[in-house]
C-alpha cells in the first residue's frame, strides 16, 4: 500500500488511484490550508503523535511519501523574513528540522519525500499567497533542491515528478491543473509508482 500525508497537494492528485490512501492533515491556521513543513520542524511532538496515531499499524512493504513545503511556499516564508533571516536561511532551517523530526518517528514503514509541485503563472488567488508568483517559484525551486539533498543523506526514497508536471519555464502546465495549485492528472505520480515501488 501508498500512503501519503501532508497538504492539500496529496490528497487532490491522488485520491483516485487504487491501493494510494491519501491523508491530508488540516491546519487550524486560516488560508493554509494543509500542514505545512514548519509545523513539522518546530512542533516535534505533535507532528510524531499525529502521524504515529495514523500509521503504527502499516507494515515494511508499504510506502509513506510526505507531501509537505506547499503551504511555507505560498504562505509561510514570508511572514518569517527579516533583515538577519533571507528565504534561504529560512528554508534551509526547516528543511533541516522537518527531517530531523521525521527520521525519529518510529514507524515500521518505508519513508519517501516528493516534489512541492509547480506554482500556476497565472495564479488565480483563491489560495492565499504572500508574494508574487515569481518569489514563489524561487521559493519552490530551492525548497525542492534541499528536499532532494536531505532525501539522500537521510536515504529517503525521492518522488521527483516536477519536470513532468512543469512547463517550460518551470510553472505548472495549465492543462493539467485545477487552475488553482493542483494537479489533476496524476498519470506521472502512477508512472513513478509502477517502477519504484511495485506498484500494479
Amino acid at each position: 500500500m501508498i500512503y501519503t500525508i501532508g497538504d492539500s497537494t496529496c490528497w487532490a492528485p491522488l485520491k483516485s488511484i487504487p491501493r494510494v490512501k491519501p491523508n491530508l492533515i488540516f491546519s487550524s491556521k486560516p488560508d493554509e490550508f494543509g500542514i505545512s513543513a514548519h509545523t513539522f520542524a518546530t512542533q516535534p511532538d505533535y507532528v510524531t503523535k499525529l502521524v504515529t496515531s495514523r500509521f503504527n499499524k502499516c507494515s515494511s512493504d508499504d510506502y509513506l511519501i510526505y507531501f509537505l513545503g506547499g503551504v511555507d511556499c505560498r504562505i509561510t516564508i514570508a511572514t518569517l523574513l527579516n533583515e538577519n533571516n533571507n528565504y534561504t536561511s529560512i528554508i534551509d532551517f526547516i528543511v533541516e528540522n522537518m527531517f530531523i523530526t521525521i527520521s525519529k518517528i518510529k514507524l515500521d514503514i518505508k519513508i519517501c519525500m516528493t516534489d512541492i509541485i509547480p506554482i500556476l503563472k497565472n495564479y488565480n488567488n483563491k489560495f492565499k499567497l504572500n508574494q508574487s508568483v515569481e518569489e514563489s517559484l524561487k521559493y519552490i525551486k530551492y525548497f525542492n533542491s534541499k528536499k532532494k539533498e536531505f532525501s539522500q543523506r537521510y536515504n529517503y526514497m525521492y518522488v521527483d515528478v516536477y519536470d513532468k508536471y512543469a512547463d517550460e519555464e518551470g510553472y505548472l502546465r495549465e492543462e493539467i491543473s485545477d487552475k488553482i495549485i493542483h494537479v489533476t492528472k496524476p498519470i506521472h505520480y502512477k508512472e513513478f509508482f509502477k517502477k519504484h515501488m511495485n506498484y500494479k
